[in-house]
């Protein structure tokens, strides 16, 4: 775990938006690899599984963090 320097608004604001862009670069991902699946219906099902689950837990690791952010700061992470 990583520490961040309480009494910097810049350095907290640094942390949610990391984490709030990597929960979205692995939703992204989960979710490309969810329709090539879907499309081929030639898995199992457990990678599917594995994928749709992965994609819920970055979706809460991302509303946390935005919740987080506009708690402290007013303010979003936009989309882009």
């Amino acid at each position: 775990m990583s520490k961040i320097d309480v009494n910097n608004p810049i350095k907290i604001k640094e942390y949610l938006d990391n984490n709030i862009l990597y929960g979205r670069k692995r939703m992204q991902e989960a979710d490309k690899i969810m329709e090539m699946l879907k499309q081929e219906l030639n898995d199992s099902g457990d990678t599917y599984l594995v994928l749709e689950e992965d994609y819920l837990v970055s979706s809460c690791h991302v509303d946390a963090y935005q919740n987080i952010r506009l708690s402290l700061f007013g303010e979003m992470l936009a989309w882009y």
